[in-house]
């Protein structure tokens, strides 16, 4: 497995980077002046010293401005062109501190191209080997030239001042690294979702712990309705005879209670009939009666 790195061109270590090589590309000009006037076109050796870290500053700056994203591995080249020319200016010196130093440009090289390839996963190598190489260069080429009295050129304290800004932005940018995402190195896919960066510098919050996903509920199993059962054949006569309307079954019920009320009539009239007839039987006894009491 390895681990991708990019960086935001919009964060602020991606600006600082870039401000800082922009500022390095005058003062390495200003610092070569005397030789490019100077400038003897056979000497292919000065040509390649002031063309490689004008090369290597323009390159870098393009990886953060548009390969930041996507190709920022491709920023190893700028590291390495720079790294080559600060080796080279250390090599003409011939002494113990030089040594160090190449030894020190080589060594900064691989890392920062092992980083960015994904072997190393973590960028904190290659920014203190950084800030080891700014203090070392400050401690041991700048620091004696000031104590010493000694006035120095013009044109060297550009130069010196340039290969400054040079290191501090490849400082700004390891510090701007973030992880990407997790690739298999044998098939080239990602294993995990994009993780984004977390740098306090950038003024970012820590990524929160993923969480797992939640098991899908097992699903249902649709339900079955009710199915009607077939009605009674008596239940099935009744709703199939047409319903009677409201007036047809007033006019039936009036019927009806005309019919009840000309029996209940009737009924009166017999009674009244039977009370009359038990009359004149109880007025014959009492007539009869009479008879025989006399």
């Amino acid at each position: 497995m390895r681990t991708k790195y990019f960086i935001e061109r919009k964060s602020f270590t991606g600006r600082f980077a870039t401000i800082l090589m922009i500022l390095a590309i005058p003062f390495l000009v200003a610092g070569r002046w005397n030789d490019l006037k100077t400038l003897d076109y056979s000497n292919v050796a000065l040509i390649v010293a002031i063309a490689l870290p004008l090369l290597g500053c323009l390159l870098h700056i393009l990886d953060i401005l548009v390969f930041g994203r996507k190709l920022f591995w491709t920023s190893f080249i700028p590291v390495t062109i720079c790294m080559a020319t600060i080796l080279l200016g250390a090599f003409t010196k011939r002494s113990l501190i030089a040594y160090g130093e190449m030894f020190l440009c080589f060594l900064i090289a691989v890392i920062y191209t092992c980083t960015v390839f994904g072997a190393i996963k973590s960028k904190l190598f290659v920014a203190i080997l950084f800030i080891i190489h700014i203090a070392f260069r400050g401690y041991f080429w700048i620091y004696p030239d000031i104590v010493s009295g000694n006035p120095i050129g013009l044109t060297t304290a550009f130069y010196e001042i340039a290969i400054l800004f040079i290191l501090f932005g490849f400082l700004m940018t390891s510090l701007g690294l973030k992880k990407e995402n997790k690739v298999d190195v044998e098939t080239g896919k990602d294993v995990i979702p994009p993780i984004p960066g977390v740098d306090a510098i950038n003024g970012q919050n820590p990524v929160a712990s993923e969480k797992e996903p939640e098991a899908e509920a097992p699903a249902e199993a649709p339900k079955e309705e009710p199915k009607e059962e077939p009605a009674a054949p008596e239940t099935a006569v009744e709703e199939s005879k047409p319903k009677k309307s409201l007036a047809e079954r007033f006019g039936k019920g009036k019927k009806d209670a005309e019919k009840l009320v000309d029996d209940i009539n009737a009924d009166v009239e017999k009674i009244n009939n039977e009370l009359h007839d038990l009359k004149d039987s109880a007025e014959e006894i009492g007539t009869f009666k009479g008879e025989e009491d006399k």
